[in-house]
């Protein structure tokens, strides 16, 4: 395992407006329209994966590996699977929304998948970042602001408590036909939201200031811009 490094993922998606680079350790992967994005940044590639249907051209200038058009993985999934062989277990996944839902919605299911396998993902949209939780436990510090939105993403998740939020939760159900987690809040003090059983999708804002004070944070250091994720 990778203990303290990063995966992190360029796809051709929407990308908040600073730019995330790698640090000493970290896997850089684009998911092939994402080359795109990061020649364009400056950022460094480890390696680009895809059928390169967006990119349209196979990269000769960085380890290039080629996938079939037709397919039962997604370019994303590929990446993170690349990833996963190569040890690291926390992702972070940049331009992987906006544009088509059914996109957007896959790489949500990446989360759980990542979940499931013991790994710890974070999609970033323009507005929010959104992660999984399973039968765990994820914590905020008193520096996140803004709206935080708890979804469970089994049908039905147990035991889940919220705490530190504008509105709390004590060992209750949720469904994931039901949204009753939707739109709270931080309130300027450490949190916690946690589940006995079931997943949970949690989405979270970071206000563009707090971005952009974090962004070295963000990627290498993590306390005011990532959680802190723990087995219950």
């Amino acid at each position: 395992m990778n203990m303290g490094k990063k995966c992190i993922i360029y796809g051709a998606g929407e990308h908040i407006s600073y730019i995330a680079q790698p640090s000493q350790g970290d896997l850089s992967i684009a998911a092939d329209g994402g080359y795109k994005f990061a020649l364009a940044n400056g950022i460094h590639i480890d390696a680009v994966i895809g059928d390169f249907d967006s990119l349209g051209y196979t990269p000769s200038e960085v380890q290039a590996i080629k996938l079939p058009v037709e397919k039962d993985e997604t370019d994303m999934l590929a990446a993170v699977k690349y990833g996963m062989a190569y040890g690291y277990a926390e992702f972070h996944i940049f331009g992987g929304t906006g544009g088509r839902l059914d996109h957007t919605l896959a790489n949500i299911q990446l989360l759980a998948y990542l979940c499931q396998h013991h790994c710890a993902g974070f999609l970033y949209s323009s507005e929010q970042i959104a992660t999984c939780i399973q039968d765990s436990a994820i914590s905020f510090d008193e520096a996140f602001c803004g709206t935080i939105s708890v979804l469970s993403y089994s049908p039905a998740a147990y035991g889940v408590t919220i705490k530190g939020l504008k509105y709390s939760l004590d060992d209750s159900m949720l469904s994931n036909i039901y949204p009753l987690g939707v739109s709270n809040s931080f309130i300027g003090q450490a949190s916690e939201i946690s589940a006995k059983s079931g997943m949970l999708l949690v989405c979270y804002s970071l206000p563009e200031r707090a971005i952009e004070a974090a962004s070295s944070q963000l990627m290498l250091k993590g306390p005011k811009s990532a959680p802190n994720i723990k087995n219950t």
